[in-house]
């Protein structure tokens, strides 16, 4: 078979689909044949088994006060004892049946000013997944309350809309269903409370809009309270294998999401929950963390994590964080773990973020809302409840640790445990607690169950072979920077890395530089869509041989993209330059460079990042006070020329800002230099009312989560300036 799959290159999904006689089936070959290298076209974001049986969930502060913000699937939900394996109990539930039978399934076309306006605003201010939903849930309820035309007066008739309310709490609907209705039309209502014009045109709506919200949260507790009778009864835990079942039980789940993550494909609002809880869960059940530990950890301690490389025969290597909550902490993980954690960072705390009306505080765990979490072990139990898997929690983790596994350890492993357990750790014995750290987790992990086992392998092996083939890829693509020019690797070299995955980090790393290639053609046509030969032509221009995007496939994706974009107005940019409380930065401490600064967010193509702030001279004197500061002082002086074309210094040696004493340092004065990749570039910038220049940075390109800024400083000198006695500083000119 793997003979004949690896002739193989393109497999349309729908003949699989069509030769397959169960989705199990269809999932079995699609996975086998990407497992070789071969690439499924046309296939789903999710396949039809992925849709009906991952059930959504989502990250949420409070179980009861908080409504869920998750996509609502309107054609068809399941109740289901497990989310990823088909069970023969479980029953389809048309949830526009239920809605129809109960006569609030009727809506208003979607193109009336009204709910355009409201789309709108969840475009912008939330993240795009399930948008439609949410109008669509908006429009049915206006449709019941008023159905002659979609109006803000709804509002006021606060009888009528907590009726709708009641009657989906009493339908077959999910309370999910429930929950997504409230929480879309809280959204609406946000919306028109942002909106001067509307509030303008009727005063009344104001006092109005505070009662409904007041008499909206009285029906969400009853109808919450009306559900919790149905409470899930899980199995209790009576071994380590069965704590971290859940773990095992998501496992492949999980993987698939990080695969796609890492692969840049959206992610739906279930997958980002998901990860986010399968992360909380691993600390707490498997490495015996405390939930206060998830509560506190910070952007900071993660991007000032260090690395450890065991001594041992097999040099394990292992990421370190410093977690200080009520007591320091420090977690440990390895190198599959670090990965998941970082994919977590990247891809799915900026979409929760972003809908944070408070900004990031600067936590790393976030909930769905972008804010701190703020019960961990109720996440945990509600994963557990999802995947139909054992309950426990981490004090009940903990004990049957020390009562299964620490009885039956060598003496030497119970020493390390006890000192991983009572957090018994400071500089002089920070090696053997890592040691101690990874053991434990070691320990967890390979735990054997009895052979009348519910499952016959053990959560490590899992772990090895969902996420062996992403930590390998990583590698590669570490190795072989995806680029539009780059070279690639080849099949050889990458199997030098992994014999085991070599196939398939070579075609994804394929699939990668076409992908890169296709977007940047895609962008090359910014306003008009062009034609065949025009796409053609320029392919050719590229001179590109191999990994090259159709003509078909470029028509297919393309769509108007923005200009570049400038986050803010004037006057919000003027007001974080007085404030200098930029969004989306940290200053990190480097062994290499001192510090650096790191973005915590995204950032698009011509974004303001930060300014560079400091007292304003003539160049003359910053050329002269460059002459008489020490060399690593230099780069806090910044030469331009002004609109007058007049050449201008900023100094920004002082610390702290004279103008902003209350800080440290600013951004500006941290972002190191670099001739050869910068991603920022330096824009003068002139307010209202304000006839000072000041010195903006921009993102020259878009900029992932996790990177190193860099800019080219113009120190006004090259190592041939001062006579030639600058030629021992090689650092002005890289």
């Amino acid at each position: 078979m793997r003979m004949l799959v690896r002739n193989l290159s393109v497999v349309h999904y729908e003949q699989l689909k069509a030769g397959a006689d169960s989705e199990r089936s269809l999932s079995f070959f699609i996975n086998f044949l990407e497992s070789n290298g071969c690439l499924v076209s046309q296939k789903p974001s999710h396949t039809d088994t992925e849709r009906n049986l991952a059930e959504e969930v989502e990250a949420t502060e409070d179980p009861v006060q908080d409504a869920k913000e998750n996509e609502e699937d309107t054609e068809e939900e399941m109740d289901m004892e497990h989310p990823l394996q088909l069970s023969t109990s479980a029953i389809k539930i048309s949830t526009k049946k239920v809605m129809e039978e109960a006569g609030l399934h009727k809506k208003h076309s979607a193109d009336s000013q009204l709910l355009q306006g409201f789309r709108s605003y969840l475009e912008k201010t939330y993240s795009k997944s399930g948008i439609k939903h949410e109008v669509d849930n908006v429009s049915r309820w206006l449709y019941y309350v008023n159905p002659n035309e979609p109006s803000t007066s709804c509002i006021h008739d606060i009888e009528r809309s907590m009726a709708f309310f009641h009657e989906i709490g009493a339908s077959a609907a999910s309370r999910a269903t429930a929950r997504n209705y409230m929480s879309g039309v809280k959204k609406f209502i946000s919306y028109v409370t942002s909106e001067d014009q509307m509030l303008e045109e009727d005063p009344s709506l104001r006092g109005s809009i505070s009662k409904f919200l007041k008499n909206i949260t009285e029906v969400q507790k009853s109808i919450c309270r009306g559900a919790g009778k149905e409470k899930y009864v899980g199995r209790t835990c009576t071994n380590p294998r069965e704590c971290q079942e859940v773990l095992t039980l998501a496992n492949s789940f999980f993987a698939e999401v990080i695969d796609r993550a890492n692969s840049r494909n959206e992610l739906q609002e279930r997958d980002m929950t998901s990860m986010l809880f399968y992360l909380e869960a691993l600390l707490i059940l498997q490495h015996l963390q405390r939930p206060s530990v998830i509560q506190h950890m910070t952007v900071q301690q993660w991007l000032e994590r260090t690395r450890y490389q065991s001594r041992s025969r097999d040099s394990v290597r292992a990421a370190v964080i410093k977690v200080k909550a009520a007591t320091h902490h420090i977690v440990v993980l390895n190198e599959v773990e670090e990965m998941w954690f970082d994919t977590y960072f990247r891809f799915v705390r900026p979409a929760f973020i972003k809908r944070s009306s408070s900004g990031d505080k600067g936590y790393f765990f976030v909930s769905s809302k972008g804010t701190k979490i703020q019960n961990p072990t109720t996440d945990v139990h509600r994963f557990q409840e999802r995947f139909n898997a054992c309950l426990a929690t981490g004090k009940e983790a903990l004990h049957i640790f020390e009562k299964i596994i620490v009885s039956d350890s060598t003496p030497e492993d119970q020493e390390l445990i006890k000192i991983y357990l009572s957090s018994d750790f400071n500089e002089s014995n920070i090696s053997e607690y890592m040691r101690a750290a990874m053991r434990v987790s070691e320990l967890q992990r390979t735990w054997e169950q009895p052979s009348n086992s519910r499952y016959g392998e053990v959560p490590g092996t899992l772990e090895e072979k969902s996420s062996g083939k992403e930590v390998a890829y990583k590698t590669v693509e570490n190795a072989f920077k995806v680029d539009l020019d780059s070279k690639g690797p080849t099949l050889k070299e990458c199997r030098k890395i992994s014999e085991m995955h070599g196939k398939y980090c070579y075609d994804r790393w394929r699939r990668q530089q076409t992908k890169c290639r296709l977007d940047a053609v895609i962008a090359h046509y910014k306003k008009e869509k062009p034609t065949a030969s025009q796409v053609l032509n320029y392919l050719k221009l590229q001179g590109w041989s191999k990994h090259v995007p159709s003509v078909e496939e470029v028509l297919l994706h393309w769509e108007a993209r923005e200009q570049p974009r400038r986050e803010g107005d004037d006057s919000t940019i003027q007001s974080l330059v007085k404030s200098q409380k930029w969004q989306g930065l940290a200053i990190v401490d480097d062994p290499d460079k001192g510090q650096k600064v790191v973005t915590t967010k995204p950032f698009k193509k011509g974004d303001y990042i930060c300014d560079y702030h400091g007292p304003l001279i003539s160049a003359k004197e910053g050329e002269q006070r460059m002459r008489s500061v020490e060399q690593e002082e230099m780069g806090y002086l910044y030469f331009f020329m002004d609109r007058g074309n007049k050449r201008c210094c900023i100094d920004a040696q002082t610390v702290p800002c004279p103008c902003h004493r209350e800080l440290g340092t600013t951004y500006g004065r941290k972002i190191n230099h670099s001739r050869k990749k910068p991603n920022l570039k330096p824009t003068v910038k002139y307010f209202e009312n304000d006839t000072r220049p000041h010195i903006l940075f921009t993102a020259k390109k878009d900029i992932d989560v996790g990177t190193e800024l860099f800019i080219i400083f113009d120190y006004g000198v090259t190592r041939k300036s001062f006579s030639g006695e600058g030629a021992d500083l090689p650092w002005i000119d890289e």
